[in-house]
């Protein structure tokens, strides 16, 4: 799986939420900062539960927390802080049924439990967890690797 993939399912499940339509589609938003920080948590409790990946792309250290690259580049044309979905950013009802079982609930609960809070305050998180200070620490724009995120979010599930 694709992070932006996650990401698109992410966007879907907060148009949803709000219960936006096509009409009403040109009205909704959604904070670029806050999507990274999910993709972050999706991740990571991911490889904490199954010891494996949940998407193949990289995750970094930036100063505003983790950053998947490929998806910010991919969203970076809106050229702005929050991106106003399209059709093409939703996932339709085919793509999601193509989602695993594990996949498609950790997603889910990702999203209802973190969901809930702000980019800042997400982003805020991030910045308390080892895995983001590890790697900026080392430098800005440092990869966190699968393998802390491992280590450091299998515990969330051993207590």
């Amino acid at each position: 799986m694709k992070a932006i993939d996650v990401a698109r399912y992410l966007i879907t499940l907060e148009a949803g939420e709000a219960q936006i339509d096509d009409e009403s589609l040109k009205g909704f938003c959604v904070s670029h900062l806050k999507i990274q920080k999910m993709l972050y948590f999706c991740q990571g409790y991911y490889l904490g539960l199954y010891n494996e990946a949940l998407f193949d792309d990289k995750i970094e250290a930036w100063q505003h927390g983790p950053v998947i690259p490929s998806v910010y580049n991919f969203f970076k044309k809106d050229n702005q802080s929050y991106m106003i979905p399209s059709q093409n950013y939703l996932m339709n009802e085919s793509e999601i049924s193509s989602l695993g079982k594990n996949e498609k609930e950790m997603i889910e609960t990702v999203f209802k439990i973190k969901g809930q809070y702000s980019a800042w305050k997400l982003r805020d998180e991030t910045h308390t967890q080892s895995p983001w200070i590890d790697a900026y620490n080392i430098a800005p724009n440092t990869e966190i690797t699968q393998k802390t995120l491992s280590a450091y979010f299998a515990r969330f599930w051993q207590e």
